[in-house]
């Protein structure tokens, strides 16, 4: 049954300190407080026992030292049952009325016009109307995409579908008009495996998957894993591909970015120069660039066809979790901890402009960036459930976007088309 946050500890029965033992759940809200309670976890993991820094989900141990939280097998064992073999397509919460969409508002989606999208450790995909004149648009569908954390989605505008992955080891295709659920795909990497970050292409056909430390090719359509790219020490946390190169960039824990050719399946390249775990990246395959993220206040733009840094930028937020580039003009915006976003002018390698959003008053991070750089809007989604969108030039707040009630983890701007609630 479902419960507050602040009620996870009488859901959690905590054996040793690497272990937690499974007690009876239903499958609901409860499911997130677990989720919490491994955060907390971690947290103390850490600090009672230097040698002991848990991070992440469902993995026994990495190379880098970092001590991944292991759930006992019944768990495992429940918690797959209940949600990867359960025909249900509606989560047991889902009909309560902070999660359902009154039918006014469902009828306001529209393939027309600007939308916004975020996913979450709910497990739900949101979708918001941009362009509508309130302060505070409707969220116009909440889908179940997982029964677990949704750790990255992506969204194709043009054809109004999502695909998306999540710690329940499924990649989900979501049609946003109808808002179901079209089908999942069950990872084939193992139990120890979690999909932490996804890019594809509908058009193609094709999906690329960050599953533990590999790499994942998979066709939709026909639901087939067809390629693994191994080489990665750690886990992969960020992901870009590019059907028409045959391309792929990856971003790990290993504090590495890897080029791949889905020709081969090699990689091709190597990238080092991060001292901490790298997190997210943005990519231009025409251009051949990549510019990183990491846990340290450094980003580096990398030249793919030479294979080396081509600079560095320091001095910025004490971490950087998320990155979203213009090419054109060679400006990056930048989210990270303390609730703000920077503008760096990749050119000169200045920070021109900070955005105090209000997640500062709270210290809460920033988890992901996108911005329409035509109209000089940025979307942040923080870690206080918060979706904010921005004017770039001065920094306002000009639409607060709500519905979630857990931690963002990926958000997305529609970026053409006119405003259809001015027609």
């Amino acid at each position: 049954s479902s419960c507050s946050q602040s009620q996870f500890g009488q859901c959690l029965s905590l054996g040793s300190c690497t272990q937690l033992q499974w007690v009876p759940l239903q499958l609901g809200a409860c499911r997130i407080c677990i989720q919490a309670a491994c955060h907390s976890l971690r947290r103390g993991l850490a600090d009672a026992d230097s040698g002991i820094g848990a991070r992440g989900w469902g993995r026994r141990g990495s190379p880098s030292g970092r001590w991944m939280l292991q759930v006992t097998q019944p768990l495992q064992i429940e918690a797959q049952k209940a949600s990867l073999e359960s025909a249900a397509e509606v989560a047991p919460w889902a009909g309560e009325p902070n999660w359902s969409v009154p039918d006014t508002d469902l009828a306001l989606f529209c393939p027309e016009g600007r939308w916004a999208s975020a996913g979450g450790c709910d497990g739900f995909i949101f979708v918001w109307p941009v362009d509508h004149p309130g302060a505070a648009p409707p969220c116009v569908r909440c889908c179940v995409a997982h029964f677990d954390v949704c750790t990255d989605h992506v969204v194709d505008w043009e054809r109004m579908k999502c695909l998306s992955v999540g710690g329940d080891f499924n990649l989900a295709v979501l049609d946003l008009m109808g808002g179901v659920v079209r089908s999942r795909i069950k990872s084939d990497a193992g139990p120890d495996c979690s999909l932490l970050c996804v890019d594809g292409d509908l058009s193609a056909g094709k999906a690329a998957v960050g599953a533990g430390a590999q790499a994942k090719i998979v066709d939709i359509e026909t639901k087939t894993w067809l390629m693994t790219l191994q080489g990665h020490q750690d886990d992969v946390h960020g992901i870009r591909s590019d059907w028409d190169t045959n391309q792929v960039v990856t971003s790990s824990w290993d504090r590495l970015l890897k080029l791949w050719d889905l020709r081969s399946g090699r990689c091709v390249r190597s990238l080092e120069g991060h001292n901490q775990v790298c997190t997210k990246l943005d990519v231009d395959f025409s251009l051949q660039l990549a510019l990183s993220c990491s846990d340290e206040d450094r980003l580096i733009l990398w030249d793919l066809k030479q294979g080396g840094a081509i600079k560095t930028y320091d001095g910025g937020l004490a971490k950087a979790n998320d990155a979203s580039v213009d090419w054109k003009t060679m400006t990056a915006a930048v989210c990270g901890p303390g609730g703000e976003v920077q503008l760096w002018d990749l050119e000169t390698g200045e920070i021109t402009s900070t955005i105090t959003t209000g997640a500062a008053t709270t210290g809460a991070s920033g988890q992901s960036v996108d911005v329409d750089w035509e109209r000089r809007q940025l979307l942040l989604g923080s870690w206080d459930s918060q979706v904010l969108l921005f004017d770039l030039d001065s920094g306002e707040c000009v639409k607060k976007l709500r519905k979630p009630r857990r931690t963002l983890t990926r958000v997305h701007l529609k970026k053409c088309d006119p405003c259809p609630f001015s027609m």
